[in-house]
């Protein structure tokens, strides 16, 4: 047992108990075999601090050099998860594989970056700018509070993707909701949300190996928080202005205190305005 400050500037090697009860300071490598308690007799892990009841659990985890990071590894060897903060030369970890999670907080730039390996864009990044949230995933530097960026080669196939699924273990039943996209605003002082406007995708049969047929449905609000649907894209290419089941392409069904007008107009007054009925022969 140790007791009062003490200084340790050797390697040390423990493999039965050890117990300080002052301030202890270590210049070298500490190797124990046991567990480690600080602020405790009985530590439950590898390493446990309990506060006493006038002070915080913190632990303090600094480089000696500002241009050093500082991190915790958590995990295996094979797989990791490193927490952390960057120093001045070093933006990424080192000794983190593919698979690994990084999560790095950036002071400087206000940010926090988690992502995994050794370099590169984080996976994702939130981000404070002028105390405005954004968070960016493919970017470190999201221009809206949402962005998604493809950083590969530009083509008919690739693009910034955002994708709303459902997967409850059962499959898709005819007239369940695959996602919604809802658009809200405060509707008081108070910051009461209400939504305004919606798009959501509904499945139009059973889903199978051979069916994953889906309509688009578009509602509007015109009164108190009462939406109703104004248009729907049915599976097979239908559209649908005032009715969820258009017969042609092309149907517009009024409501009971209105006309069924389709109004078609040209900007320009010299111009002529037509409808065009027929084939292409």
């Amino acid at each position: 047992n140790v007791a009062g400050v003490s200084t340790f500037s050797a390697a040390i090697t423990g493999s039965s108990g050890m117990a300080i009860t002052g301030s202890a300071k270590f210049a070298d490598e500490v190797e124990i075999a046991g567990n480690v308690g600080i602020g405790t007799t009985s530590p439950s892990g590898k390493l446990e601090v309990v506060s006493g009841n006038d002070a915080d659990g913190t632990i303090a985890v600094r480089s000696g050099n500002a241009s050093q990071y500082s991190k915790i590894s958590l995990g295996t060897n094979a797989n990791k998860a490193t927490i952390g903060v960057p120093g001045a030369s070093d933006t990424f970890f080192t000794n983190t594989a593919a698979g690994d999670l990084a999560l790095r907080a950036d002071d400087n730039n206000n940010k926090v970056h988690i992502g995994a390996g050794t370099s590169g864009i984080a996976a994702m990044v939130v981000t404070e700018v002028s105390n405005v949230g954004r968070v960016g995933i493919g970017t470190a530097s999201p221009g809206v509070p949402f962005e998604i960026q493809d950083t590969t080669a530009s083509s008919a196939t690739q693009g910034g993707n955002l994708r709303l699924s459902a997967n409850d273990g059962a499959v898709m039943a005819s007239g369940h909701r695959l996602g919604v996209i809802e658009f809200a605003g405060a509707e008081d002082a108070g910051g009461s949300i209400t939504v305004g406007a919606r798009i959501e995708a509904l499945c139009d049969a059973t889903w199978s190996g051979t069916e994953n047929g889906a309509d688009l449905l578009f509602y509007t609000t015109d009164g108190d928080a009462s939406q109703s649907e104004q248009v729907r894209i049915t599976a097979t290419g239908e559209v649908g202005i005032g009715t969820d089941s258009p017969s042609g392409k092309l149907e517009v069904v009024s409501g009971n205190d209105g006309d069924g007008t389709i109004a078609v107009r040209s900007g320009n007054a010299s111009q002529y305005s037509k409808i065009s009925m027929g084939t292409n022969a």
